[in-house]
C-alpha cells in the first residue's frame, strides 16, 4: 500500500497498545489549519475502520469549514440543534437522532464549554461513538473541574485572530485514546 503525503510525525508510537488499553502519546500534532488536522484523523479513522460512509454528528451552529472537512473525508453528516445555554450539544438532542452516528464532534463555544460534557462522554463511550472535542474557542475551559479535551478520544484546535490562540492560521490534533482495536495496526504496517 502506497501512502503518499502522510505527515512523517505520525507515529506507531501514538497508538500503542498495553493490557488491551490503547494509550496516546501526549504531543500535539501541528498542521496548516484546524480543518486539515480534522480532515485527516477522519480520514484515518474512516479507512482502518473499512467504513464506506461514516456518519459524524455536529451541531449545526459551527464554521462552514467543520462541516466541509468531513464531507471532504466521505462522512455523511448529521446536523444537531444547539443548546441557548451553552451553544452546544446536549444529551437530550444526541440520543433523539434517528441513526447513531459513528463520530460526534463536539464544539465548545466562545469559552462556555458543555454543560452536559461528562454526560455527553459517558453516552459516547456506553454507545461505541468516537468522540473529537472542538476546542477552538474554548482552550482551558473547565465544567465541574472537567477540562474540555479530556474526556474525549481526540481534540482539535484551530488557531486564527479570533481564537484564544492568536495567529495567522494553524491547528491541531491530539489524540487521548482509541480504542485498543483502533489505529495501532493501521500504522505499525504503514
Amino acid at each position: 500500500m502506497i501512502i503518499r503525503a502522510r505527515p512523517k510525525y505520525l507515529t506507531p508510537a501514538m497508538f500503542d497498545v498495553v493490557d488491551n488499553e490503547s494509550i496516546a502519546s501526549t504531543d500535539e500534532v501541528f498542521y496548516n489549519s484546524g480543518r486539515s488536522a480534522l480532515k485527516h484523523f477522519l480520514i484515518e479513522w474512516k479507512n482502518f475502520n473499512k467504513i464506506q460512509q461514516p456518519a459524524v454528528a455536529m451541531q449545526a451552529f459551527n464554521c462552514r469549514v467543520v462541516a466541509d472537512s468531513a464531507l471532504q473525508a466521505g462522512y455523511r453528516i448529521l446536523l444537531m440543534d444547539t443548546k441557548m445555554s451553552d451553544l452546544s450539544i446536549g444529551l437530550n438532542q444526541l440520543t433523539v437522532l434517528p441513526h447513531k452516528p459513528d463520530v460526534l464532534l463536539l464544539t465548545h463555544c466562545q469559552g462556555i464549554p458543555c454543560t452536559e460534557y461528562r454526560e455527553v462522554a459517558e453516552y459516547c463511550i456506553t454507545n461505541s461513538i468516537l468522540l473529537i472535542d472542538d476546542l477552538a474557542q474554548t482552550e482551558g475551559s473547565k465544567i465541574n473541574d472537567v477540562e474540555t479535551g479530556s474526556l474525549s478520544n481526540a481534540w482539535i484546535k484551530s488557531y486564527a485572530f479570533d481564537k484564544p490562540f492568536n495567529a495567522w492560521e494553524g491547528g491541531s490534533l491530539r489524540i487521548n485514546s482509541i480504542p485498543a482495536e483502533g489505529f495501532q495496526d493501521y500504522f505499525r504496517d504503514s
